[in-house]
């Protein structure tokens, strides 16, 4: 795969590899995030040996302690090595790295944890006493959020052992598009719609093919490619909780509220949702959103993280008769017309959000803004709650995006009319913006306007 992006933090866990004595690093992020990836690129040149060990899934400990055995005496070209234990074997490579630079990976590390919780302590005694005096570098890696957050924070035996960590995200819009090629702008916001910034996700599309090309050939069918990816990674975990993988859905279909998503839940009670939530939200499967104008944690809203998922539960999931005894062709066509009317409109303005983003830490947008989010408005005159998804706070107020996916430019009329309608209701806002797909018949003082090819634009510079 090909390595694209990542300059801040590859530059990161390079620097922590050469400092004049050992670092331990903590390396998280999702699955097919391109962790490994990035750790071969750091390690591109290193002067020294490299071990790399990935732990397996429910072998247990003792299993994977003796894999690892087995990785150092070949990659140090030594046999019948007799370690007892993980502290024997760190104790050897500190000692061995007195000279030579040395690099153990330990990928996913929380899997070596199984059935082994000391293994924490033990390596804080081996780090404490001999990481001054050697030149071994420790990373340890895991796709697991919580354990790996677990692992460190307070109370855990590792917390302040590490020199540097590390959260991989998946690419925003910028980096994803560097993948794409010549394509237009339209072409790359529907591409990352669907398949987000995975890098293994784009690595694996055909971006001389259209969307839906892709789509019929690597999704849609049974079995496809990227169905098949989406039952080893984000669905491996969710399918094993019911209330897990039925919120997930339900989500999908546009329920957000605690209390719309947990009286959807079967059974009764009050807090049947409260512990899949918290699991879903920690492993970082969906998020939890207040309106950046409320302090109140009552009036979060839940959102999935990952477009291949929501694309997913938004139309393949129910739809498994139809994918099994129709063509792919004629299964897309049946969810054209909401992928194009409904779901590519609600991305829009999810990219408006990283775009401004992007402007915000290129110190583009003036003012620069604190906070961006969804602002939440009771409506007196027309007594309804109103709900506005792009807004910014600065020091000059709020400001209002409105987003626009038509397939013509917006009218100077149309934006007169928004802000007259958010006036009229004393909205408290300061200034409005309006994104527009095909830009604007013209553009008024005052008001900032983008179209999807200014939001492109942005890339090279």
């Amino acid at each position: 795969m090909k390595f694209i992006g990542r300059e801040k933090e590859l530059k990161r866990l390079s620097d922590a590899l050469h400092r004049p004595y050992g670092s331990v690093v903590a390396l998280y992020g999702r699955r097919r995030v391109g962790k490994s990836a990035l750790i071969a690129k750091a390690l591109e040149g290193f002067p020294g040996t490299v071990i790399s060990f990935v732990a397996l899934d429910r072998a247990g400990y003792q299993k994977n302690f003796e894999l690892l055995k087995n990785k150092v005496e070949t990659a140090l070209k030594e046999e019948f090595l007799d370690f007892k234990s993980i502290s024997d074997l760190l104790s050897f490579l500190y000692v061995k790295a007195k000279e030579t630079p040395m690099v153990l990976v330990l990928d996913e590390y929380p899997f070596f944890l199984e059935g082994h919780e000391e293994l924490n302590s033990e390596l804080q005694t081996v780090i404490d006493q001999y990481q001054k005096d050697s030149h071994l570098n420790i990373i340890l890696s895991g796709s697991s959020f919580g354990k790996m957050r677990q692992m460190m924070e307070d109370p855990s035996p590792l917390y302040g052992r590490f020199n540097e960590i590390l959260h991989i995200d998946p690419f925003d819009y910028w980096d994803s598009a560097k993948w794409m090629g010549d394509l237009s702008a339209e072409k790359k916001f529907e591409f990352y719609a669907v398949f987000g910034g995975i890098p293994y996700y784009l690595d694996n599309l055909d971006f001389t093919k259209t969307l839906k090309e892709n789509l019929i050939e690597k999704f849609i069918p049974i079995g496809s490619f990227f169905e098949n990816e989406l039952q080893n990674t984000a669905l491996k975990e969710i399918v094993k909780d019911e209330r897990s993988f039925r919120i997930v859905s339900l989500i999908a279909q546009g329920k957000h509220t605690y209390s719309d998503l947990n009286e959807a839940l079967p059974g009764k009670g009050a807090s049947k949702a409260v512990y899949a939530l918290s699991k879903l939200t920690d492993e970082k499967i969906i998020q939890r959103l207040t309106p950046i104008n409320l302090n109140s944690e009552r009036k979060g809203s839940y959102y999935l993280c990952d477009p291949l998922l929501e694309f997913y539960f938004s139309f393949l999931y129910e739809m498994q008769t139809e994918r099994t005894y129709m063509s792919a062709e004629a299964v897309y066509d049946m969810i054209q017309d909401s992928f194009l009317q409904n779901y590519l409109p609600h991305q829009f303005e999810k990219l408006a959000k990283e775009y401004l983003i992007r402007r915000n830490r290129m110190r583009l947008n003036q003012p620069l803004f604190k906070d961006i989010g969804h602002f939440a408005y009771y409506d007196l005159k027309g007594k309804k709650n109103l709900e506005f998804d792009v807004v910014t706070n600065s020091d000059q107020g709020y400001e209002n995006y409105e987003c626009k996916y038509l397939s013509h430019p917006l009218s100077q009329q149309a934006m007169e009319k928004e802000i007259r309608d958010c006036k009229e209701r004393d909205i408290p806002f300061a200034r409005y913006g309006f994104f527009s797909k095909n830009g604007f018949e013209t553009k008024p003082d005052g008001v900032d306007c983008y179209s999807l090819n200014d939001i492109y634009s942005l890339i090279g510079k």
